[in-house]
């Protein structure tokens, strides 16, 4: 019971004194957080030279124990000028402080934490806001026990030097030695990115810089000591000085890096992540310098160095590696220091890659619009190259290619540029990815001249399809260099087979979809946008899905993603195609095909298989025999899948079919039930001698304003069918003998009069598999012929009614040459 009576003393004890602890805390936090509070605002005022901005402030007795700590609340510091902007602004600013400071009440700062916040160090016009973090330099002596500056994610901002950083991690120590500060940095900055008049100059992912910097504030000057600057794996040794006050730099730097990291940081940016990934054995040397003046207006001269000589560059897949590779290169602002007058130049560029040789060098000179001098001259088996260096979506790539080049001129005007040599390639194949098939046995020999290529050789397999190629090829070089270039292709090309439905699968394209789901499309087809030129295109046979032609022949002409397809002749199906046409593809989500088509001697069945029944199920292609001959006019809009767009179909068709027969078809069974009471006989299968009709596509609606089936029966058709809303037809029965037809006699149309029974036509309306006729007898054929051409008449009447928003962009007289 003693033990446990002195144990609860002491807890007892312990409580109070705690408590005691923590109320004087409390109190001394209460009466001593607002003279804290003003004396460190004070002196951060004197030392900025600015009056700062606080949101709220507390003491700290715990967090940093033994140590006090003033927390001030978003800081801001503004500038001095008219418009007060905030050059600092940290979320949360921390000082530790001296106890024997807080209770004489003259609270002055020893260490200062930095967290969450940005720092804009200047600003693209250099106003006095690119001049306060010198002032700040210049006040050191202000805050005279300070010895450490800690940062915490703060991102700094120069727009006038053009860099951008974030502060991690990153400590300054200070000693003084009266007017002089030694500071002892240690950053860890990411990302880091130095911009050159807007154009990413450097840019690293981390950054790290440690060493001395010598300050004197009475004369401006920071001179660096020990200092050296980390990125990747590579180091940086930097010496030199740099004044606050004249904005003047003059420092050196040399390393050396066991990789090209250095080198590649000037690429462009879209090329700059790739190579990131590849590995070098052997060291690279590099130097430099900056001198000048480094303010808003003016850049300070850059001069860069880089020398390798036997290194090997791994892929990043590692099975493949260039060997023996050296070379020098050379980076420069110029003369101005300026874009204008930039230039980079690599030389003695050489190596082996799968025992193969190349070697090459190049200069840009003028970075506002480089002028590109190159040479090149190279043997690669493309398999080691593709497993070197990754071509996109291209995968299995196999062959040999040769180069020899030579060029000079200007990036952004490269179809004048001085361009000679050759490019080979022999036995290439490869596949794309999603690509249903396979490119292959690819033979091509380009003789280069200027603009010119000129193709000794192009020829190869696509899938089912294959290929050669004859003519000229125009701007190819510019259009391998710049991504905004396409090369002209003037010739020929013949096949003896082409596959247009393997090649416009969906599969082909499916990374250019854009809606819906792959698998909801068979097919995908876009014009290039930047493609054009001319072709005379010969294929031994052409097919698509189910049509099947043969000799195909046609002039294509494309610009500006309109094709022109003139003197197009085609064999299919027994009979001859002729036609022109024109294909629009310059809006985004669809394009439009406008065409004038002539089709003679074709068997009808064949016409309707070839096409699927035109997306029709009324008329089955095996219910029609006989040979057609007809005129087509088109208009129709289709989206990137092939899908026609209903809503937008325009078409005029004038069609004969002779000497045939309908067979097996349901809607002539169903007509000869509606009129089995007149006694006419619709035999199955239903011959006839000639058949002529005038058809009509408006959108969703199909008209038939004229159609004379010659038979026996002989009857005629007008009228016209939705999608929606079924059909309309009107049937006129004529005679069975020849006592019916209209007998002309100087110059005057008169009728014989029929037997009774034999005058009628019949009203069709509804669907195929559910319609029904109503039938309506005449006197005599007068009457009858009467009322029918008022009915025609009727049926014009509302067709000329309807707009046709498509209106063709050929029109019939386009076809003159053919006849």
């Amino acid at each position: 019971m003693t033990t446990f009576r002195k144990g609860a003393r002491v807890l007892l004890f312990a409580a109070m004194f705690a408590g005691t602890i923590a109320l004087f805390l409390f109190l001394l936090g209460y009466f001593f957080k607002q003279a804290a509070t003003y004396q460190t605002q004070v002196r951060l005022n004197a030392w900025l030279g600015v009056s700062t901005q606080i949101d709220d402030s507390r003491l700290d007795f715990i967090t940093y124990f033994p140590r006090p700590a003033i927390v001030l609340n978003r800081l801001q510091v503004p500038t001095s000028g008219k418009n007060k902007t905030p050059w600092l602004k940290v979320d949360k600013v921390i000082g530790l402080l001296r106890w024997q400071d807080i209770l004489w009440g003259n609270a002055q700062i020893t260490q200062l934490i930095l967290a969450q916040g940005s720092v804009t160090v200047g600003d693209t016009k250099g106003d006095e806001a690119g001049n306060l973090w010198q002032k700040a330099l210049s006040g050191l002596e202000q805050a005279s026990l300070l010895d450490k500056i800690t940062f915490h994610q703060i991102k700094v901002d120069h727009p006038a030097a053009g860099y951008q950083l974030t502060l991690q991690q990153s400590n300054l120590r200070f000693e003084r030695n009266g007017s002089a500060f030694i500071i002892e940095v240690s950053l860890q900055a990411e990302p880091f990115k130095w911009l050159f008049e807007g154009t990413p100059l450097l840019q690293y992912s981390a950054l790290g810089l440690t060493g001395f910097f010598e300050i004197q504030t009475n004369k401006g000057d920071i001179t660096l000591k020990d200092t050296k600057v980390k990125f990747k794996e590579s180091e940086l040794v930097v010496k030199g000085a740099y004044n606050y006050q004249k904005q003047n730099i003059d420092i050196t730097f040399t390393g050396t890096s066991p990789d090209l990291k250095p080198l590649i940081a000037f690429l462009p940016e879209q090329y700059y992540d790739k190579w990131m990934d590849y590995k070098t054995e052997g060291q690279v040397q590099f130097n430099g310098s900056v001198r000048g003046t480094w303010a808003a207006a003016q850049a300070p001269h850059i001069a860069l160095a880089f020398n390798a000589d036997n290194i090997n560059i791994r892929s990043p897949n590692i099975r493949q590696t260039i060997r023996e590779a050296s070379f020098q290169a050379r980076f420069s602002n110029g003369e101005s220091n300026s874009l204008k007058t930039t230039s980079l130049w690599v030389q003695n560029l050489k190596g082996k890659l799968a025992g193969q040789k190349f070697k090459a060098q190049v200069s840009l000179e003028d970075f506002t619009n480089p002028k590109i001098i190159a040479e090149l001259q190279a043997a690669v088996d493309l398999a080691a190259l593709e497993e070197f260096y990754p071509f996109g979506n291209v995968e299995k790539m196999q062959g040999f290619l040769g180069v020899e080049l030579s060029l000079n001129g200007t990036y952004q005007d490269l179809a004048k540029a001085t361009t000679t040599g050759r490019l080979d390639l022999r036995d290439v194949g490869f596949k794309i990815k999603n690509v249903p098939f396979v490119l292959s046995a690819l033979q091509i020999s380009l003789d280069l001249n200027n603009r010119e290529a000129k193709i000794e050789q192009f020829s190869g397999k696509a899938g089912n399809s294959d290929f050669l190629v004859r003519g000229t090829l125009v701007d190819l070089v510019a259009a391998l260099i710049n991504p905004k270039e396409s090369p002209k292709l003037q010739g020929t090309l013949l096949a003896k087979k082409l596959d247009l439905a393997e090649l416009f699968s969906y599969t082909s394209f499916s990374a250019g979809l854009r809606f819906g789901a792959v698998n909801q499309h068979h097919y995908y087809f876009r014009l290039p946008m930047q493609w054009s030129g001319s072709m005379r295109l010969k294929a031994d046979s052409l097919t698509f899905k189910t049509f099947q032609g043969a000799k195909f022949m046609a002039d294509l002409q494309l610009h500006n993603q309109v094709l022109e397809i003139n003197q197009m002749t085609l064999q299919t199906n027994g009979g001859n195609l002729q036609g022109i046409a024109q294909l629009n593809a310059q809006q985004p989500d669809f394009m439009r095909l406008d065409g004038h088509f002539l089709l003679n001697g074709a068997q009808a069945g064949g016409v309707l298989a070839s096409f699927d029944g035109f997306g029709q199920s009324f008329l089955p292609a095996a219910v029609v025999r006989g040979t057609l001959k007809s005129d087509l006019l088109l208009g129709l809009v289709f989206d990137q899948y092939l899908e026609i767009s209903p809503t937008h179909t325009f078409a005029d068709i004038k069609l004969n079919l002779q000497q045939g027969a309908l067979a097996g078809w349901q809607a002539l069974n169903r007509l000869a039930t509606a009129v089995k009471s007149k006694k006419i006989n619709l035999p199955d299968p239903f011959p006839f001698a000639e058949i002529n009709a005038q058809l009509q596509i408006r959108n969703k609606s199909i008209f038939i304003p004229d159609m004379e089936i010659n038979a026996k029966p002989a009857f005629s058709i007008t009228g016209r069918s939705t999608w929606t809303e079924g059909s309309d037809y009107t049937i006129k029965f004529a005679a069975e003998s020849a006592a019916a037809l209209p007998v002309v006699r100087k110059g005057k149309t008169t009728y014989n009069t029929l037997r009774s029974g034999h005058l009628f036509w019949v009203k069709v309306s509804g669907f195929l598999q559910d319609f029904s006729a109503q039938i309506q007898d005449f006197k005599d054929i007068a009457t009858l012929e009467n009322q029918w051409q008022a009915e025609q008449r009727n049926l014009r009447y509302l067709l000329d009614k309807i707009p046709l928003r498509l209106a063709p962009a050929i029109q019939n007289d386009t076809l003159k040459y053919v006849f």
